[in-house]
C-alpha cells in the first residue's frame, strides 16, 4: 500500500496552488487586460490570493469558477463580505457550485439587493428610503 505524509500532501497542495495561480494571472491578463494594465504581478497575485481564499470559504472550489468570480469582482466591484441577499445566494446549502455561481451572477446584475420585510416593518419608511 502506498501512504502519503502529511507534509508531502501539504506540498502537493502548495503546488498545486501555485500552478493554478500563475495560470490565473495569465488569465486575468488575457480576459481583463485592461484592469490589469496598472498592476504588477505582486500586486495581481494578492488579488488572485485574497479571492482565492473568498471563493474557499463559499465552498467554490472549481477552478473555472473561482477565476469567473475575479471578473465578476473586476466587472460588478461587489463589496467582501457581501450583502445579505449576495451571500445567500452564493451560500445556499444543497445546491450545486455551477447554480450558486449562476444565481450569484443574477444577484450581480439586479439594481438594489432585496429588502426583508416582515409583519412589523414599516413599508412607508422603506418606500422612503428607497426614493431618497
Amino acid at each position: 500500500m502506498f501512504y502519503i505524509r502529511e507534509e508531502q500532501n501539504k506540498a502537493l497542495s502548495d503546488n498545486l496552488m501555485k500552478s493554478f495561480a500563475a495560470r490565473t494571472l495569465l488569465f486575468l491578463r488575457e480576459n481583463a487586460s485592461t484592469w490589469c494594465k496598472d498592476k504588477d504581478d505582486e500586486k495581481l497575485g494578492m488579488f488572485i490570493d485574497s479571492m482565492i481564499e473568498f471563493a474557499q470559504n463559499h465552498f467554490i472550489f472549481n477552478e473555472n469558477n473561482i477565476q469567473q468570480l475575479m471578473l465578476y469582482k473586476i466587472e460588478y466591484n461587489f463589496a467582501i463580505p457581501l450583502t445579505d441577499y449576495k451571500q445567500m445566494r452564493l451560500g445556499r446549502e444543497n445546491f450545486g457550485e455551477d447554480y450558486r455561481m449562476s444565481q450569484f451572477y443574477l444577484a450581480l446584475l439586479a439594481q438594489n439587493d432585496l429588502i426583508r420585510i416582515t409583519l412589523d416593518s414599516d413599508i412607508e419608511t422603506l418606500r422612503e428610503r428607497e426614493n431618497a
